[in-house]
């Protein structure tokens, strides 16, 4: 009796470990065709001339085989492979060097020609895309943080550590920036992190270490100081049809604002401070990045409310 038990043990036992390892073969394979996958999508996308997108995929594949348990060596090689030829692949198209120190913000100009940047060296400078370095503006006292062109282009503001927003004005017989500012912004009670320009161009929106967002009219008069945010604030953004002020903050949240100044809610979801909150080109979502290493989607959907409408957290990204 105790012969037979011990038997269909041993048999149950053989049956369970031939399972596991069927199952255990079964994700292996499909690890393997997941990552062969990417890797084939990195390598059409080389071979349409689009490389900088090859080289995404090859990172993706490359973090897939760092995270699988067992790859076929066929597989590990095609990743190398791929990853290799999408890196040396990425060309870079120039090097705009003249900068004594870290640039901390870069926008391009809306007619695509001109790239201002800003640096730790106090000044802004505009760049053809040749690395033609046209123009040094100085005039900050402490590090340029921020950079923004108006949308007609004839217009650049920059945000420094010295308490400050700079206007400067293009001239239009030169067609170069004039060498001084047309208008400092004062009032900031520290830092000026961000400043951003409204899609019409009447407004700007600036935010900094005193915990506000304010808003000034294209002359430089201010309009309204926006109250809530129990941090410093890292980063403005209009949405595209300019109703709307998205603000990110060290308080862990981004606030949704109308052009008028009134908060329409608050988006609560990060663990630590949120550097940057950006709206979709049609505006119906944002996304929002912080230091707790994700990246999170917000959609905004028409509810009952007396708005009409809120944000709903839509997807989470997470670095690994």
């Amino acid at each position: 009796m105790g012969g037979t038990i011990a038997a269909l043990w041993w048999q149950a036992d053989l049956q369970k470990r031939a399972a596991v390892r069927q199952t255990l073969r079964a994700e292996h394979s499909e690890n393997n065709l997941r990552i062969s996958g990417i890797t084939a999508a990195s390598e059409a996308l080389f071979a349409s001339n689009k490389e900088f997108d090859a080289l995404l995929e090859g990172l993706r594949a490359w973090r897939g085989l760092k995270q699988a348990e067992v790859v076929q060596p066929d597989t590990r090689m095609r990743v190398v492979t791929a990853l290799q030829q999408a890196v040396y692949g990425v060309t870079e198209i120039n090097r705009l060097e003249g900068h004594t120190d870290v640039v901390w913000g870069v926008t391009f100009s809306p007619d695509g020609q001109l790239l201002a940047s800003g640096s730790l060296d106090t000044t802004v400078k505009l760049w053809h895309l040749d690395g033609t370095l046209l123009q040094t503006l100085k005039g900050h006292t402490d590090a340029v943080n921020c950079v923004s062109f108006s949308p007609d282009g004839k217009t650049l503001a920059s945000a420094s550590l010295d308490k400050t927003v700079q206007i400067w004005h293009k001239n239009p017989v030169t067609g170069e920036f004039d060498p001084k500012p047309y208008k400092t912004l004062r009032g900031q009670g520290g830092s000026v992190d961000s400043v951003n320009f409204s899609p019409d161009g009447e407004l700007l929106a600036t935010g900094g270490q005193d915990r506000t967002v304010k808003l000034w009219r294209k002359d430089g008069s201010l309009v309204k100081i926006l109250r809530g945010h129990q941090g410093s604030v890292n980063w403005v953004n209009f949405s595209p049809d300019g109703q709307f002020i998205a603000s990110s903050s060290n308080d862990k949240t981004v606030k949704i604002w109308r052009r008028d100044g009134s908060l329409v809610t608050t988006l609560q979801g990060h663990q630590k401070a949120v550097t940057i909150a950006v709206f979709s080109p049609d505006g119906k979502l944002l996304a929002s990045t912080g230091r707790d290493k994700t990246v999170k989607l917000w959609r905004r959907e028409s509810n009952s409310t007396k708005d009409g409408f809120d944000f709903r957290l839509l997807q989470n990204f997470t670095a690994a």
